[in-house]
């Protein structure tokens, strides 16, 4: 994971990671994040100190790492929603996979 990556919070919720490191008075590693669509806590800066900038008031949260997920390619999506899918009976080798980007 790095500043930049596109993630899910929860599994559903899009964030782009803006921080990575250790935030005042707090233990362990902390990841600054910017919300897509919902409202945060703070604008990057905790307790008076920057942290990280986001474009929106109000769009920025400190979160653990076990909240992330990041999402699927969108070959992997097609292939998770319609190749496996499939059971191996009902597939024939007149399917090319290729178009799956696999």
């Amino acid at each position: 994971m790095k500043v930049g990556d596109h993630i899910l919070v929860d599994g559903k919720t899009p964030a782009t990671v803006r921080y990575i490191g250790s935030v005042d008075d707090h233990s362990s590693q902390w990841i600054g994040i910017e919300w897509w669509h919902q409202q945060g806590k703070h604008n990057g800066t905790f307790h008076g100190k920057f942290y990280f900038q986001t474009k929106h008031e109000l769009r920025g949260s400190f979160i653990r790492q076990q909240r992330i997920q990041f999402g699927h390619s969108f070959s992997e999506a097609i292939h998770r929603q319609y190749v496996k899918s499939f059971s191996t009976e009902n597939l024939t080798n007149e399917i090319d996979y290729s178009l799956f980007g696999l």
